[in-house]
């Protein structure tokens, strides 16, 4: 079940790259993820420091988050103690920290602990999309997000894109970076419904576009509207590009 093959290096989690495989567009205009070539990505995740330690409760309850992910993979036949554990570091050197139970639940961090390298396949889309975007942001936000295909995060991404240029955006990675969870094509309905609620005379994308920093002091509690909201079952919001 776990894919064990690291296509990583250890590195300095704040000046030195790790090691991915090329990602390239194809003719189709998606990102192939290939094992021929190989460039170098740098880890976003800037407020990581190998010099900081983790504190003596931070690390008590990495471990204990680590034991029950674990613990949930052998029960349901998800590879053996080893390996897991051999996942969890893989992860640890590529999004340093993120494995943790307040962010997902053990059942679903075993799923993306299956196949690191495809972690490492989102990341590439992302990055090749929105080159200027903080990847450990965006994913620390909305880990559930590696819960999805590479083909449908990518092409999430791309809707994304499209939607914000289409909309006025000069540039959509300053949108991004705001507001890292417009990323999830669900969560960018409920942006605009929160937009729309705010500013009802406005068109909300163009907001969202045009005027980012406004767009994300707006969103601050965009977790707050219901789900009903998430796929436009009250009125489709969105039409995508």
């Amino acid at each position: 079940m776990f894919s064990m093959q690291s296509n990583f290096t250890k590195a300095n989690k704040l000046s030195r790259p790790l090691i991915f495989h090329h990602s390239e567009f194809n003719r189709a205009g998606r990102v192939s993820y290939t094992s021929s070539h190989r460039c170098v990505i740098k880890v976003d995740a800037w407020h990581y420091s190998e010099s900081t330690p983790l504190t003596e409760h931070e690390l008590r309850q990495k471990k204990r988050d680590a034991t029950e992910i674990i613990e949930v993979a052998l029960r349901q036949g998800g590879g053996t103690d080893a390996s897991v554990r051999m996942a969890l570091e893989q992860m640890d050197d590529l999004l340093p920290g993120l494995v943790n139970l307040f962010k997902m639940k053990a059942s679903d961090w075993v799923k993306v602990l299956s196949d690191v390298d495809s972690v490492a396949a989102k990341l590439v889309a992302l990055k090749t999309i929105f080159p200027r975007v903080n990847g450990y942001n965006v994913i620390s936000k909305t880990p559930k997000l590696l819960l999805k295909t590479t083909q449908i995060f990518q092409q999430d991404l791309e809707r994304v894109n499209q939607t914000l240029l289409a909309a006025g955006s000069p540039d959509p990675c300053v949108t991004v970076a705001l507001i890292p969870e417009v990323v999830d094509a669900p969560t960018l309905q409920r942006v605009v419904l929160n937009i729309r609620s705010a500013m009802p005379s406005e068109d909300p994308l163009q907001v969202l576009a045009q005027k980012p920093e406004i767009a994300a002091a707006l969103t601050q509690g965009e977790g707050n509207v219901p789900d009903s909201a998430e796929y436009g079952e009250s009125g489709r919001v969105l039409n995508w590009p």
